[in-house]
């Protein structure tokens, strides 16, 4: 899978990356999964 970002988006994982001491890689799939627990859809045809 290969995806495309913004640059400012690409520069935040470096840094927290950096910070972590994690791979760029790890940091992407810690906060996709973050997301993915987290993420709420109302449902605007309901209301």
């Amino acid at each position: 899978m290969s995806i495309r970002i913004e640059k400012i988006l690409q520069e935040q994982l470096d840094e927290l990356a950096r910070k972590s001491n994690r791979s760029r890689n790890e940091i992407i799939n810690m906060v996709l999964e973050y997301a993915l627990k987290n993420a709420k859809f109302i449902d605007s045809a309901n209301g």
